[in-house]
This record gives structure tokens, C-alpha cells and sequence, in this order.
């Protein structure tokens, strides 16, 4: 709403939402609306009303960065798709490359080794090209599991490439969040685990959740090195994962913990 919106306007919008609200208490009573879908539907409008804070985006702003977020998942999506099907060529080719191997190995063993070694390579490529799949993992896959279920499934793939334990404890987490949201909260924890795992070195991940009355925190303790301000690159997970709460109106707070590790702290509105 405009900062100069007579107050006649003000009034006729909350006319309005009052009228919504009591249409979702009808239903309800009437059977046409279970109570959970009503809890779900007051508990977004509670955030959306909800005062803009000192330090957070305006509702718009939120709303015109998931639009390009919805974009950029698109685009995650069909260089998944590219990925996949090299990924699947370089598999293909190393089975062939196994048969060969086998029948010059009759002829040249030298040969035939060299023919081994470089199946050996694709099957690695094709390994490389199966992690990206993972931390791309397009918005369709994502859609069939909720965050709390997400969040177990990557943690259980991403030991495959890194020697590491990553434990989610995730049963604070609310009933239904908004797929948006969920998905958002999803890069976030993500690009963070990325940090620990990658630059970080941990050797141990804890993802954990807990709930205020108006708002949801997410914490992710690692036990491994500390932020080097020698390497910049370092910084852009975590620069990606502070846009992402941003524009839900949350914050990112980054610790060095007493006992060396690590402490991520991000922290989102979300009213019960």
C-alpha cells in the first residue's frame, strides 16, 4: 500500500480481511475447509500483515526476489537436465569402454590397460557430474518431499563425496510451511553445508531447529576450521544463503564458537 493511502482506503482493506477471515471460519464449521488448511492460511496472513521490522524488506521486495528465485530454480532445472544426460554419456561410454578393454586386452595388454584406465576416468566423471546433480536437485524432485524429509534425503546422499557426518534434527519444524518458503530454506541450509563441507573441511555437521511464537531458527554447528579472509571465495555460500533469508525478512548471524566450531544461525519470521 501506498505511504499516502487515505485512510478510507485503509479501512476498506480491512473491511475486506475481516470478511475473508470470517469466510474461512464458515468453512471450516461448514466442512468445506479442514482446520489445518485454515491454520495454515491464517498463520501466512499473520506474517503478511505483520509490521514491516527495522532491517527487513518490504512484503513487495520479498515478493519480486521469490519471482527471480522461481527463475533461477528454472534455470537449476535445465542445467540439471544437461548435466544428467552428459553424466549418463560418460556411464554409457565406460561400459563400452569395458568391452573393448576386454578384446584388445587379447591382443595388446598394454593396450587394453591404458583402455581400463581411461574408463576408469569417465566412471569418475560420471560421479562428478551425479554430485552436481545433488546440490542442483531441480524444484520438481524437491516438490515430493517436505523440507524436514529434503533436508534427510541430501544429507544422506552428500557423505558420498565428502568424508563427513551430517546429522538433521529437524522435528521442531512445523507441519506445512510454504513451498517457496520451504524451497528457500532448502538453498539456505544447503549453501551453508556447502561452507562446512567444502572450506570448512568438517568432519561433522549438525543441522538443528527450533521455534519461537514468531519465528523459525535453523542452526548448522560444524566442527571445522574458521573463515580464512584470504580466500574470498569462502564467503560465497554463505552470501547467497544471507540473500535467501533476506528476502524472507530473516537474519544470518555467523559465529566462531569458544570451542572451536562453527555456528550459523539463521533465523526467519514465522508466526504460530
Amino acid at each position: 500500500m501506498r505511504q499516502d493511502a487515505p485512510l478510507s482506503e485503509l479501512e476498506e482493506l480491512s473491511e475486506r480481511v475481516g470478511k475473508r477471515l470470517a469466510s474461512i471460519k464458515k468453512g471450516v464449521l461448514a466442512g468445506e475447509i479442514t482446520p489445518d488448511e485454515a491454520l495454515f492460511c491464517l498463520n501466512e496472513a499473520l506474517r503478511a500483515l505483520e509490521p514491516v521490522r527495522e532491517g527487513e524488506l518490504p512484503l513487495p521486495v520479498r515478493r519480486e526476489l521469490a519471482a527471480f528465485v522461481d527463475v533461477m530454480e528454472k534455470e537449476r532445472a535445465i542445467l540439471a537436465d544437461l548435466i544428467r544426460e552428459a553424466g549418463n554419456n560418460l556411464a554409457n561410454a565406460s561400459v563400452d569402454l569395458t568391452v573393448l578393454a576386454a578384446e584388445v586386452e587379447k591382443v595388446s595388454p598394454e593396450a587394453g590397460e591404458k583402455l581400463k584406465a581411461l574408463k576408469d576416468v569417465l566412471l569418475e566423471g560420471a560421479k562428478a557430474m551425479k554430485n552436481l546433480l545433488l546440490w542442483l536437485q531441480p524444484l520438481e524432485e524437491l516438490a515430493r518431499l517436505d523440507l524436514k524429509e529434503g533436508l534427510e534425503y541430501f544429507a544422506r546422499q552428500v557423505v558420498e563425496y565428502f568424508p563427513a557426518k551430517v546429522s538433521v534434527e529437524l522435528q521442531n519444524l512445523p507441519p506445512k510451511i510454504p513451498s517457496v518458503m520451504a524451497l528457500a530454506l532448502f538453498r539456505i541450509v544447503q549453501g551453508i553445508l556447502y561452507f562446512s563441507l567444502r572450506y570448512a573441511c568438517a568432519e561433522e555437521v549438525r543441522v538443528d531447529c527450533r521455534r519461537t511464537p514468531d519465528a523459525l531458527v535453523l542452526e548448522v554447528l560444524d566442527n571445522g576450521r574458521p573463515l580464512d579472509e584470504r580466500r574470498p571465495e569462502e564467503f560465497s555460500p554463505l552470501v547467497v544463503a544471507y540473500q535467501h533469508v533476506r528476502w524472507l525478512g530473516g537474519s544470518l548471524k555467523f559465529y566462531r564458537k569458544e570451542d572451536k566450531a562453527n555456528l550459523v544461525e539463521i533465523t526467519v519470521p514465522y508466526a504460530l
